[in-house]
């Protein structure tokens, strides 16, 4: 019997950001708002406008930005937002005022490559097709009675309010990550550019340890050993944690004719595209109901924490307004100075 013809094993690698919606009205008062709404500040949106230029500009280590997911609560919307019109804008013209000492972009990466103007057009083509992404399981934790209420204020412990149960967050992500992260991840056109998450800090806590446990139990592992930040991690607003995610496929004849068989691949065997131990398609098929396709198989590392770089040197206007929900009829600061506009000659 003749051997199995095998395909080339495909492989990529991309970015997955998670990250925290800008500065918000209840924020600010120190009031529990998990599923209600609460508008972004004056100083929020600047954040959100300080964050979308900071991703676009990191475009030549991240790659652009290739989809955005997104709580459907407006403050994660607004946030998501200014990040998808950046890229739209082609913001990379501020690269160097969010690179460290050493010329890395924001976060540390020692792996960018010069920014081309191929990978602009190419960027740019594609952010027109970019849009926000709006879902319902990247809401808040639900505080039931507790919402609208002071933190730890007398007589509404979140026991007795009836919040939302972790449990239910921890569904909540799984079905986010069965039917549109992961997916996402595990197409290849999602090469070399960055998958953003913007939602809330108790679900994005949960969903980040859902992902680890499954993906990179071993980083997981290492984390909590080695960090005590780990132990508790807390989102600033705008801030994200950065994951590497390596992806492979190995494909066949049989593949080709429509993936029947659950078999491990070779890519299961060997390892991910840099030796780290991966999770197989076929154990996640048997243990996490068919997260990953037969033969394919994905790890994860986590390369930042809670970054919040890009909101160096931003300072919130003094006498409340600053804090005071963000009207879109009034312009912010940062738009004072920005390029003048020319007017069209008459005559």
């Amino acid at each position: 019997m003749p051997a199995q013809q095998q395909w080339p094993e495909q492989r990529w690698q991309c970015r997955l950001l998670l990250i925290r919606h800008a500065e918000t009205v209840d924020n600010v008062a120190g009031v529990y708002a998990g599923s209600r709404n609460s508008p972004l500040t004056s100083h929020g949106i600047l954040q959100a406008r300080r964050l979308g230029v900071s991703l676009a500009a990191q475009a030549s280590c991240i790659g652009s930005v290739k989809r955005v997911f997104a709580s459907d609560l407006d403050r994660a919307v607004d946030t998501a937002r200014e990040i998808v019109a950046a890229q739209r804008r082609g913001d990379i013209g501020v690269a160097a005022a969010t690179t460290d000492g050493e010329g890395h972009a924001n976060g540390g990466h020692e792996d960018g490559d010069a920014f081309s103007t191929s990978t602009t057009t190419t960027s740019l083509l594609a952010a027109r097709t970019l849009e926000v992404v709006q879902l319902c399981e990247l809401r808040e934790r639900d505080f039931g009675g507790a919402e609208g209420k002071k933190f730890r204020a007398a007589g509404h412990g979140l026991a007795d309010a009836g919040a939302e149960s972790r449990e239910s967050m921890r569904a909540r992500a799984e079905k986010f990550a069965r039917e549109h992260l992961v997916p996402v991840l595990m197409d290849p056109e999602t090469g070399n550019g960055a998958v953003v998450v913007v939602a809330h800090g108790l679900i994005l806590d949960v969903l980040l340890r859902m992902l680890l446990e499954k993906f990179a139990p071993a980083e997981l592992a290492r984390l909590t050993e080695t960090s005590s930040t780990w132990q508790h991690v807390v989102w600033g607003n705008t801030g994200y944690v950065e994951l590497v995610v390596r992806a492979s496929r190995a494909a066949s004849l049989d593949d080709m004719a429509g993936e029947s068989t659950n078999e491990p691949s070779p890519a299961s065997a060997s390892g991910s595209p840099d030796g780290e131990p991966v999770v197989s398609g076929n154990r996640m098929l048997q243990t996490y109901q068919s997260l990953l396709p037969a033969r394919h198989s994905m790890s994860m590392s986590v390369v930042g924490i809670n970054v919040l770089r890009h909101l160096e040197g931003l300072k919130k206007t003094r006498g409340g307004i600053g804090s005071a929900q963000f009207d879109k009829r009034q312009r912010t600061i940062d738009s004072f100075f920005g390029p003048a506009v020319k007017k069209p000659k008459t005559g």
